[in-house]
């Protein structure tokens, strides 16, 4: 988050989910499981293509969040 912050893109976070470990239920577990992602945090993009996951932060900031040049 504080990445996202610093690099002024937070606004363009639709929706943060929460991974509560130990907790099979909690959302941010079932969407880990889901997408077989076992590290956090991840980020998921949806878009007219689809989703992609990203487990980087600087990759999905370059590749989704940076402004164009």
């Amino acid at each position: 988050m504080d990445t996202l912050m610093a690099r002024k893109v937070w606004n363009r976070i639709d929706e943060v989910v929460i991974a509560k470990e130990g907790d099979a239920s909690s959302p941010g577990v079932q969407l880990a499981a889901q997408h077989k992602i076992d590290v956090a945090p991840f980020f998921i993009v949806k878009d007219d293509a689809g989703e992609q996951v990203y487990t980087s932060v600087m990759q999905l900031i370059k590749d989704r969040l940076a402004p164009a040049a």
